[in-house]
């Protein structure tokens, strides 16, 4: 009966719903709601919260007038109070949900619990009845509105078939007629396609013809070696005719045909070119040779002319002979080295090559080629073996007129063609084969000592020069070759002085003062090297306090020095003896010149000073750097001597390099004199025999110390004498110094383990002495030498070991002391028994004690 009633009730309101179009108003949902109150519960249960302005029961009139919302058609108007007065059970619910409807499960609950389910079902059912009857109403007014809609639309759908039969059968008739025609115009279309594919037939055939005809033409030019025609057609058949006929196999054919053609009317120019080589490689050593001499002629004509154009100017007779002279001299001479009765060069196979080349888009390939194939010429000419033994020129003439001829056609073949000959590279083999020809020349001439072979190398090569100048090649590049002719000489030259000199450094200097007995004498140093006037004159009771040359003369160096200033003032003037006639190559002769004298000056003098040092004593030694000092001054004056025999740029300054060289042996003489020194302190050294247990101190000096004392002094007044102030002080603080550094190391010495407090005053008193010898010297830089040995022995002697530790003590005392070396000290002055059954006194305990104090501070 409850799911009966639900479903009736949800039946009824959807059937509401759907039929109205609208959902239910609140008004109608609050009538239902009151309904359903009254069937469970009746008018005395409902809540007097929901309860209308009527009462009494609900009956059909009530019914009608809350569902109409009209005035109340029941006796007592109750539910119509309910409907329209304070809104009854709708109203109060309203507060809980806008439509009302969750108080419906509610109110059905109550209806099944009081069993009114029938009650309310009838009431219902009547209720939908008239619901039902209200919508037939509304739909009676507007029916016939909707009939007369439907038949229209019956009218259409009649019209809208006939239409489309009537359109279906137009379709078929257009398709009957367009079938006919798309037939004859297909008909129409294979006619035309036919016609356009004889027109094409007959104009590639024409086309096809016209390039056969053409490719035979070519074959034709090639044979009669019209090689340029040949490659014009190629080009036109490839650039023009060929896109015609590219739809036919033999097009491809052709199209590969003609980069063989071209490659082989290339391979057919350079067999041409080829055998012009040859006839080049042939003739090169005869226009060279023709070349050469048509040079020494215009040479000499211009000489003539210049020697008979003074004697016109001596008398009196003014002549320009400038232009005019170069004028008569080419039209007397008018000849070529190309082109004479002996040789008969032409270029026309170059030139063709070239231009074939230019077409095919090939030249910089060409011109690779060619520039490769005149390189290994030229490396052939260039590598060319001679002998000049026993005088004779013949190969080497030939040598030079092959290596004219060659620069001749190069240089012909630059100024006839235009950007194919760069003269760059040229230039790279024009220096090559300059290069290999002093080569070349400086080996042949390894083993000559003929000056009359050397003048007539030079006539040759001065020949060749004047050459390649006229024919634009630079001269300044062949320096080399002039400067290898020299070259050799000075090499000779060098050697000859070099051995000279170190026999005059071995063995004939007697490393002893220069004494000069008379004024030949000195003249004669003079010559060699001139001796300053403040070095030679001093006041002399003859002159009456007047400064004078006083004989016999001592210098400050040795004769030694003015024997090798002599030996090197003959090299000068040989070297320019030789170099006359080099006047135009003056500058690099002047520079040659230079660069051998210092190496003269610094590896065989120099170097001969250095080994005869390194081997020598302490005088000797000396001697050696006092020499240095003057050949230092020396310099200047061969610096000098160089200046006024320059040709060419005498403004220029002339610096040897030697001079430093020399300032440095003159350092590594002062360094020799240190070591020299030092061994003998470390001799002295080995001789020392302190007692390092010693319980007692030695109140004198060591002997080893007077010893060396009296050695230093000797040296001292003896072999420093001529040593400057400072020199002086250098050796004097060097010695000290090593002393001092010797005495330490023993003192610090890892295997001497013990040290007593008495051997440090033994110690204090050598040092002592060795202080008051310093102080003898006048010297207080030397005295400083021993300031750190003297803190380090005042520190072991100290009473207060911790001392050191203190910043301020240790910088008033112990400023040069090093801690690791006051840690060695305290280790071995601590370093003795102390035991129970050792013999050692308080005090030594005591000491002990304190030193292990101190060390655990330092160590901290």
């Amino acid at each position: 009966m409850a799911a009966s009633l639900g479903g009736a009730v949800s039946s009824s309101m959807m059937a509401l719903n759907s039929t109205g179009g609208e959902s239910l108003t609140r008004e109608e949902i609050a009538h239902m709601q009151q309904l359903i109150r009254d069937l469970v519960q009746g008018d005395a249960n409902l809540p007097s919260a929901n309860s209308g302005a009527g009462g009494g029961s609900i009956g059909a009139g009530s019914m009608a007038g809350t569902s109409m919302g009209g005035p109340s058609m029941g006796g007592g108007g109750g539910m119509a109070g309910t409907g329209m007065g304070t809104g009854g059970v709708g109203a109060g619910s309203s507060g809980d949900s806008p439509d009302g409807f969750d108080q419906i499960p509610y109110i059905i609950k109550q209806i099944f619990q009081t069993g009114r389910e029938d009650a309310f079902g009838e009431q219902l059912s009547i209720y939908c009845s008239r619901k039902v009857a209200e919508i037939e109403r509304m739909c009676n007014i507007h029916y016939q509105e909707f009939v007369q809609s439907v038949d229209q639309l019956l009218k259409v759908r009649a019209g809208t078939a006939t239409m489309r039969d009537k359109i279906k059968a137009m379709n078929e008739e257009l398709q009957v007629s367009g079938r006919k025609i798309a037939e004859q115009k297909a008909d129409v279309i294979e006619s035309r396609r036919t016609l356009l594919n004889v027109e094409t037939a007959l104009e590639s055939m024409q086309a096809c013809l016209f390039v056969l005809d053409i490719a035979n033409r070519v074959g034709l030019q090639v044979g009669h070696k019209k090689y340029y025609s040949a490659l014009r057609m190629l080009d036109e058949l490839q650039s023009e005719h060929l896109a015609h006929i590219a739809q036919f196999s033999f097009s491809r054919q052709i199209h590969e045909w003609i980069p063989f053609m071209q490659n082989q009317i290339r391979e057919a120019v350079v067999e041409e070119l080829n055998q012009w080589f040859v006839t080049v490689r042939e003739s090169t050593d005869v226009v060279g040779r023709l070349a050469m001499e048509l040079t020494v002629l215009r040479q000499d004509r211009a000489t003539e002319i210049l020697a008979s154009s003074r004697s016109l100017n001596k008398a009196g007779h003014s002549i320009n002979v400038g232009t005019s002279m170069e004028m008569a001299i080419n039209e007397e001479y008018d000849m070529d080295a190309l082109d004479s009765n002996e040789v008969h060069l032409e270029f026309t196979p170059l030139f063709q090559c070239i231009h074939i080349h230019d077409v095919l888009g090939k030249r910089s390939q060409f011109k690779a080629e060619y520039e490769e194939n005149r390189r290994l010429q030229s490396e052939v000419i260039i590598g060319t073996v001679f002998s000049l033994r026993d005088g004779d020129l013949s190969g080497f003439e030939r040598y030079i007129q092959q290596i004219a001829g060659f620069f001749v056609i190069e240089a012909t073949v630059i100024s006839s063609t235009l950007d194919f000959r760069s003269r760059s590279s040229v230039e790279t083999l024009w220096e090559s084969a300059v290069n290999k020809m002093n080569t070349h020349i400086s080996e042949c001439l390894r083993d000559c000592v003929d000056p009359d072979l050397f003048l007539k190398i030079k006539i040759c090569v001065v020949a060749f020069i004047q050459t390649m100048g006229i024919y634009g090649f630079s001269v300044t590049s062949l320096t080399d070759l002039m400067v290898s002719l020299l070259d050799r000489f000075a090499d000779l030259k060098k050697s000859q002085c070099a051995e000279r000199l170190i026999k005059i450094i071995d063995e004939e200097d007697d490393y002893m003062p220069m004494i000069v007995n008379n004024p030949d004498e000195l003249d004669e140093v003079n010559g060699a090297f001139t001796v300053p006037l403040e070095q030679l004159k001093s006041p002399s009771k003859l002159s009456r306090g007047v400064d004078a040359i006083v004989f016999p003369k001592m210098l400050p160096f040795s004769k030694g020095f003015f024997r090798c200033c002599q030996c090197i003032h003959e090299f000068i003037r040989g070297f320019y003896r030789f170099a006359e006639g080099f006047e135009q190559q003056s500058n690099e002769m002047d520079d040659l010149l230079k660069k051998c004298l210092d190496n003269l000056l610094v590896q065989n003098l120099n170097g001969a000073l250095l080994r005869k040092m390194s081997t020598s004593g302490l005088s000797i030694v000396i001697q050696i750097m006092v020499n240095s000092q003057w050949y230092e001054k020396a310099c200047h004056q061969f610096e000098e001597l160089l200046q006024e025999q320059r040709h060419a740029y005498k403004g220029v300054r002339v610096v040897l390099l030697a001079s430093m060289c020399f300032e440095e042996t003159r350092t590594a003489a002062e360094k020799r004199i240190y070591e020299v020194i030092n061994t003998k302190i470390d001799s002295f050294m080995e001789v020392t025999e302190y007692d390092w247990e010693a319980t007692a101190a030695v109140n004198r000096p060591s002997a080893y110390l007077t010893d060396l004392v009296d050695y230093l002094t000797t040296v001292v007044s003896s072999t420093l004498a001529g040593l400057p102030n400072t020199t002086k002080a250098y050796v004097y603080f060097e010695a000290f110094d090593h002393l001092t550094a010797s005495l330490k190391n023993m003192l610090l010495d890892p295997q001497i383990k013990r040290i007593t407090i008495p051997v440090l005053h033994t110690l204090d008193v050598d040092v002592g002495y060795l202080e008051s010898f310093v102080k003898q010297l006048n010297d207080t830089n030397a005295g400083d030498a021993f300031t750190e040995l003297r803190q380090l022995i005042n520190y072991g002697k100290s009473e207060s070991y911790e001392d050191i530790l203190t910043q301020s003590i240790r910088n008033k005392k112990y400023s040069r002391v090093n801690i690791n070396d006051a840690v060695i000290l305290l280790e071995k002055l601590k370093n003795f028994d102390t035991s129970y059954f050792s013999k050692s006194t308080a005090a030594e305990k005591q000491l002990k004690k304190d030193i292990e104090n101190a060390l655990r501070l330092i160590r901290k």
